[in-house]
């Protein structure tokens, strides 16, 4: 056999297949033409070895296809799984065994990836009693080449043992491997990132739905299941059609690679998107609508495959049969039967199809299948007069208003059809995914995170949550932040995420004129929250928080402390629902310091600015007296300092300020480890001020990988700068105390020009995800502080690019005298507070567009 002249043709036959796809050609033919090459070069080595007599004629012996190669759905670069099944003495075994070696061999050598056994029949009985891995496996065998009599001895010894013994215990081991593998790919069908293979509503739970269907009812095909009342028709097309779906996402992601790969990453949507045929639209990008249909096939695939394994499961013992004909009713037509709620639609209210969800919640049961699909018949049927009826939205208010569960149960409503019918204005939230600035998982799914996030299991657990805690305490109506939740992003599918809050609020106002029973002092809140759910977060991560300016316009917008109240709990359920990571120490820190200090204002306490200030003289003299500075030293310090320095600040810290510059007479340049958080480091740069000082600064952090969440620049009127920074390494962890010497070493030999700066711009980004989606965006603001002009930055993150931008301020001869920065989900909002080369805010509109454009044209 020569072999070169095989791997030729595969390599062709391969290629041609490729195009056939590129073609749009199928997933399903693309999965079989690639399983119809492997069998018939299968077979091309199985006959050029019995005709050149390395194979001895006679041998009892079949070559099988397990794995997706066994069910025929073999991707581009899929590992090609093979069993020699043998039934034979011990001779013949080892000739077997000689010949497996020499067609794996080939198989390597022409490309393909290959997992093989060789087995008696004795040894498939076995290990049928093993393990459950093992038995799936048996499951999918397939004849490719060799004796079709052990074949058929197979399918009469093995598969009736398989499917006659045992069949309870290996469907619930199938059932924990289902849960485990869930929680190991995120616990949610709308992750970041999905595996098309192993996540939930991928191809694996198609897979074990068909293992369990096979293993109690013997069927050869999913295709099998209407016939045999498990699924319907229609459920049968659409799980078919999604099949098809995943795997022509999966062929392209394996053409991409040029291997086995299986994960929708951020860097590979694009490609994926545009090789498909998807294309940019008004509202969409090519990959938001790849990803759009990825997830409702995928919500298709996970409900369809439970429904499945709910309807295989089969209970035998006689105890177990009498607690299934026993009901217990719940009034309304919903009682519980067996381990589920049932609905009997003859005696269902409208209200009934809310009321089971509350019950479902308050007794952790779930729903019967066929209640399921009740659900759905009379969501698809729901009108204008059902949406306005005061009874059903007395019902749904009382979900809203249940102490927990209330996610969940909308999640529950989400999926069976039942929300986007009785709220419409909440249907194009489904599986819409945005590539913005803030959302990481489906609009959709966002929501109920964010609701979830303020149920008492949630908060419990939270790290950095006891503000949080200790504030929902105070809330006496839970329903008015979960409908604002509910509503806040949708908007978004109308006029896109930007500004989306006017329209959130229009169609929000529609909505609650529905819900009738809603007081008009509820209803204004709800609005209020929606309006301004942005508000917080934008000001605690891109303002001067010690500004009094920014705490007193913050208040203005705010009607009481209630207003304010909720809008903290709203304002920390929305950003820990963008992404779980987001809610850390800094932003847990940055959003309390916005909350106390409005609520210090609020109560008149910086009318009392000038005794404050005394008393922050009084306790800072005391603390210093052991070290001898004189009294006028540290008056100076506070007659030299802008008083937001102070304001914000305890008499301990402007302390060990004062004492670091005193020290830096004598060592003239000090990096001090002020404090250590789990999730990032204060330290304080102390020197005398020079030109670029912070641009230099920020060069020796990037070549460290060290990320800068803020900057807080003071120059006193003698020269001496203090920089109070704080930072983190790339993974969001403080900076080891033994790195500190190193660094402060590294920028003393950067202000000295000794430092190598040019490997900082080689740098790539932080991160995979592509620069569709993230338009940078710069603009100056004169309004939102009385002393400085504001420039706010939105772009791609990479390592460096404060050191790219803070170089180009310096060119520019601009002062920074703060910095907020603000990195989320592979982009930053950053926000620089500076003047001119005279100290004066930038006022000239002509200047201020040139400083845009310099800005942006470094931008990624």
């Amino acid at each position: 056999m020569n072999v070169e002249l095989l791997r030729d043709f595969v390599n062709l036959e391969r290629e041609r297949i490729r195009e056939r796809h590129r073609f749009g050609v199928s997933g399903s033919e693309i999965v079989e033409e690639h399983t119809r090459l492997v069998d018939n070069i299968i077979r091309q080595i199985y006959h050029a070895s019995l005709s050149e007599g390395t194979l001895p004629d006679g041998l009892s012996f079949a070559i099988t296809a397990l794995g997706g190669y066994g069910r025929r759905e073999l991707n581009p670069y899929s590992d090609v799984d093979v069993m020699l099944l043998i039934d034979a003495d011990h001779r013949d075994m080892r000739a077997v065994a000689s010949f497996a070696s020499h067609l794996v061999g080939v198989l390597w050598d022409i490309g393909f990836e290959v997992g093989h056994s060789t087995r008696s029949l004795r040894d498939c009985v076995r290990i049928l009693h093993e393990d459950s891995i093992s038995r799936t496996s048996l499951l999918e065998v397939r004849y490719v080449a060799g004796s079709q009599e052990v074949f058929g001895k197979f399918e009469r010894r093995v598969l009736k043992v398989l499917f006659k013994r045992g069949v309870s215990g290996f469907i619930q081991s199938k059932n924990r491997e289902w849960q485990e593998r869930h929680q190991t790919y995120g616990s949610s069908i709308y992750v970041q990132e999905p595996d098309v293979k192993q996540s939930i509503g991928g191809l694996r739970d198609v897979h074990t739905a068909f293992w369990i269907a096979r293993a109690r009812y013997g069927i050869q095909d999913i295709r099998e299941l209407p016939g045999i009342r498990i699924l319907t028709e229609e459920m049968a097309t659409l799980i078919h059609e999604a099949l098809e779906f995943l795997w022509r996402v999966r062929n392209e992601l394996h053409y991409l690679k040029g291997r086995k790969y299986d994960q929708l990453s951020f860097e590979l949507q694009e490609d994926v998107a545009i090789h498909l045929g998807y294309k940019d639209g008004d509202q969409l990008l090519a990959e938001e609508r790849l990803m759009q249909d990825y997830f409702r096939h995928a919500h298709c695939v996970y409900h369809i495959a439970q429904l499945i394994i709910d309807r295989t499961q089969r209970t035998s013992s006689w105890r177990s049969w009498i607690a299934a004909r026993r009901r217990r009713l719940l009034g309304n037509g919903i009682f519980v039967q067996g381990s589920a709620i049932h609905l009997n639609p003859e005696q269902a209210r409208p209200t009934s199809f809310i009321e089971i969800l509350i019950h479902q919640q308050e007794l952790g049961l779930p729903l019967h299948p066929d209640t399921r699909d009740a659900i759905r018949e009379f969501a698809a049927e729901m009108d204008d007069t059902l949406r306005l009826d005061s009874q059903m939205a007395e019902v749904f208010l009382r979900l809203m208003r249940r102490p927990e569960g209330v996610a969940n149960a909308l999640r529950s409503m989400h999926e069976l059809g039942l929300l986007k019918a009785y709220i419409p204005e909440f249907a194009p939230l489904e599986h819409l995914v945005r590539r913005d600035y803030y959302h990481r998982y489906t609009l959709d799914e966002h929501t109920f995170l964010a609701i979830q996030n303020l149920d008492a299991a949630t908060l419990a657990e939270l790290p950095h949550g006891q503000p949080i805690r200790d504030t929902i305490k105070l809330v006496d109506k839970p329903e008015v932040i979960r409908l604002a939740l509910l509503f806040h992003d949708i908007g978004i599918p109308v006029d896109g995420p930007k500004d989306h809050d006017q329209r959130s609020t229009e169609l929000a106002r529609g909505i609650l004129a529905r819900l009738s029973p809603i007081p008009d002092k509820d209803v204004e809140l709800v609005l209020f929250l929606v309006e301004h759910h942005l508000l917080m977060s934008r000001i605690a991560q891109q303002r001067d928080l010690d500004d009094p300016h920014v705490i007193q316009r913050f208040v203005a917008s705010l009607a009481d402390e209630e207003h304010l109240r909720i809008l903290y709990l709203l304002t920390f359920a929305d950003m820990r629902a963008v992404n779980i990571d987001i809610w850390n120490e800094w932003n847990a820190t940055l959003l309390y310091q916005l909350y106390v200090r409005s609520l210090h204002w609020m109560a008149g306490g910086y009318a009392e600015t000038l005794r404050q200030r005394n008393e922050l003289l009084a306790e800072t003299q005391e603390l210093l007296l052991p070290r001898n500075i004189p009294e006028q030293r540290i008056l100076r310090h506070f007659d030299t300092m802008p008083e937001r320095t102070w304001l914000g600040m305890s008499a301990q810290e402007i302390a060990t300020h004062i004492r670091i510059i005193e020290d830096v007479e004598e060592r003239s340049f000090i990096l001090h480890l002020n404090d250590q958080h789990a999730d990032y480091s204060e330290v304080i740069v102390c020197t005398r001020d020079s030109q670029g000082l912070f641009h230099k600064i920020s060069g020796v952090l990037a070549a460290s990988e060290i990320n800068i969440l803020s900057a807080q620049l003071y120059a006193r009127e003698d020269g001496i700068v203090l920089n109070l920074l704080s930072i983190a390494d790339t993974m969001n962890r403080c900076i080891p105390a033994k790195r500190i010497p190193e660094l402060e070493s590294d920028m003393k030999a950067a202000l000295a020009g000794q430092f190598d700066m040019t490997r900082i711009s080689e740098m790539p980004a932080t991160s995979d995800m592509q620069r569709r989606g993230i338009e940078s965006e710069v603009s100056l603001n004169n309004v939102d502080s009385e002393d400085y002009t504001i420039i706010d930055i939105h772009t791609q993150d990479r390592l460096g690019l404060l050191y790219t931008i803070t170089g180009v301020f310096q060119d520019l001869g601009l002062d920074i005298c703060l910095a907020k920065i603000s990195t989320e989900a592979h982009s930053v909002a950053d926000s620089f507070y500076v003047l001119d080369s005279r100290h004066r805010k930038i006022t000239d509109p002509e200047q201020m567009e040139s400083i845009r454009q310099s800005i942006l044209q470094v931008l990624p």
